[in-house]
């Protein structure tokens, strides 16, 4: 099984292959959307984009017709683990409660939801076995977690 990660720095390429990643991306890599504006990440979809953290504190920012859309262009929803650890408290909890109403919507209308670490340094680094519990801790099963970080990255790259 190859495993994928997206990290914010390429410098870590070294140390994610010591956890077992077979290949990493930085943001300069890919096609990614990073906002917590709607019409932002509606706009910007394409084949082969990567959506980072599509929510807010309070709420998802994915509903029916953004998820749709996600699914016909073959673009992908990345959740990431850091942007849990930067939160604390009740805005933690809050944001979490946004990532699961992600991952049900997305489930729901066949978009691809991709766990990533999104790490800023080799702290930050997960391996993938701790991904695919992050992603099942979301309401992902077990063979979805694990799709969601080595086959969804495959099948978002094609496009």
């Amino acid at each position: 099984m190859r495993y994928y990660d997206l990290v914010q720095d390429k410098k870590l390429k070294k140390a994610a292959e010591v956890l077992g990643f077979h290949q990493i991306f930085s943001h300069d890599d890919l096609r990614t959307v990073s906002s917590d504006r709607y019409q932002e990440i509606l706009k910007n979809v394409r084949k082969g984009t990567v959506i980072i953290d599509p929510l807010n504190e309070r709420k998802t920012l994915l509903d029916p017709v953004l998820a749709k859309k996600i699914a016909h262009k073959n673009a992908g929803v990345a959740l990431t683990l850091q942007s849990v650890a930067e939160r604390e408290g009740l805005r933690r909890a809050g944001w979490i409660h946004s990532m699961i109403l992600t991952v049900r919507i997305c489930k729901k209308y066949g978009a691809e939801v991709i766990i990533v670490s999104n790490a800023p340094g080799p702290a930050g680094l997960k391996n993938p076995r701790m991904l695919e519990a992050f992603g099942h801790t979301l309401g992902l099963t077990r063979p979805q977690a694990k799709w969601a970080c080595s086959h969804a990255w495959e099948k978002v790259l094609k496009g």
